[in-house]
Formats: structure tokens, C-alpha cells, sequence
């Protein structure tokens, strides 16, 4: 991710530049990511170790574990593209963000856990993590594309 710039309005012709920038952020996220992807295999005998040194009263977090998995996975991924609004000079865009968040999480847990329990709540870990980063994604794609579109048009001077 670029630094932060000393002006708000972009420099002509450093949209390319700076797609490149976030594309290798992604792709350097998802390479970090990819080796955690067999750990999913490592939950049931990771729990067996728990249930062991703990008791048995953690023998129900493997299934929940299962569950927000790969959830804490996509976050993994696109939670360092957070830098890219603070380079703009928007941190404020992260604070909506993250007030989305709390919204979403209290709201989800608030009607998952009465019909669902753990299991519930384990689901909304995985559908607002995943859609979340989704909206993260969107917000980056947003502002690559309104903002910088205007400053890299070509001038009729």
C-alpha cells in the first residue's frame, strides 16, 4: 500500500500504479493465508489435546471451531488492506467500518444465539467476517473508482 499522500487530490496517472499496489497486498495476504487452509484438518485432534488437558467440557468447540474457520481465514486476507484508507487519509471510512461491524455482530448474535445457540454464533462469526471483507472490498473499489476516475481524466486545457 502506497504511503499516505501529502495532497488529497491524486496525482494524474497514479491509478495504475496504485491498483498494482493493492493487488500485491491481496495477493501477498492470500499467500500468508493459503498454508492456515490444512489446519482445518488439525481442529478435531487440536480439541482431542484441549479435551484432555482441560476436561471435557470443551468437547462441544471443535464443531463451532469448524465453523468460523474460514471465516477468520477471509479476514486474514483482506483485513491488512485496512492500511489503504489510512494512506488516503481516511481513517474515518474504518471507523464506519467498524461500527458496521459491531452493528452487524450484536445483530446477528442477537437473533442466532435464542434459535441456535453456539452453533449460531458461530455462524455469524463466519457471515460477517465473510461479508465484512466484502464490504471492505467494496469500499477500496469505491474509492479507486470515483475518486481517482476524475483525476485521471484527460483535461481539456
Amino acid at each position: 500500500v502506497p504511503p499516505a499522500p501529502r495532497h488529497r487530490r491524486p496525482c494524474r496517472g497514479a491509478l495504475p500504479a496504485l491498483r498494482k499496489q493493492l493487488r500485491a497486498a491481496l495477493l501477498s495476504s492470500l499467500l500468508l493465508a493459503l498454508p492456515f487452509v490444512p489446519g482445518y484438518l488439525l481442529i478435531d485432534p487440536a480439541v482431542d489435546v484441549l479435551v484432555r488437558l482441560v476436561g471435557p467440557g470443551y468437547a462441544g468447540v471443535g464443531p463451532l471451531l469448524k465453523i468460523m474457520y474460514f471465516g477468520v481465514l477471509f479476514s486474514m486476507i483482506t483485513h491488512p488492506l485496512h492500511i489503504f484508507f489510512y494512506a488516503r487519509g481516511r481513517p474515518h471510512v474504518l471507523t464506519a467500518f467498524d461500527i458496521l461491524m459491531l452493528v452487524v455482530i450484536a445483530g446477528g448474535n442477537y437473533f442466532a444465539i435464542p434459535h441456535f445457540g453456539p452453533s449460531g454464533a458461530a455462524g455469524v462469526v463466519l457471515a460477517s467476517r465473510v461479508l465484512l471483507g466484502l464490504v471492505l472490498l467494496a469500499g477500496i473499489g469505491l474509492e479507486l473508482s470515483e475518486r481517482w476516475r476524475r483525476a485521471d481524466e484527460p483535461r481539456g486545457d
